[in-house]
């Protein structure tokens, strides 16, 4: 039962990301600049969404646990999905440092 209900949480979670990065992607096939500012909001919204999730993802998992079954249940594990939140977050800077860049590069011109 807890595992079923974390599936579905998480598959929720999963499906909105996937929406954000087609979206992203799509954008940057129809020649929109991934520098533009509303491409980097959606970078720092996938990021946020999948450091969240890693950090949220054991903590319920302790407290449906920990409700079904009567007794404490402690477990906190960042994993992998933690790792990839963080490079998210890396290629936003990135990103953003590119579109400062590139701003800075038109008002020259």
């Amino acid at each position: 039962m807890t595992n079923l209900i974390m599936t579905i949480l998480m598959a929720i979670c999963l499906v909105g990301v996937l929406l954000m990065a087609a979206s992203f992607f799509n954008q940057i096939s129809r020649d929109v600049s991934p520098f533009d500012p509303a491409q980097i909001r959606k970078l720092k919204v996938i990021a946020w969404v999948v450091l969240l999730g890693a950090l949220i993802k054991p903590l319920l998992y302790a407290i449906l646990v920990s409700s079904l079954s009567g007794q404490l249940f402690v477990y906190y594990n960042l994993g992998f999905l933690f790792v990839i939140g963080l490079i998210l977050t890396v290629m936003v800077g990135v990103f953003q440092y590119g579109a400062d860049l590139q701003k800075s590069y038109d008002e020259t011109v």
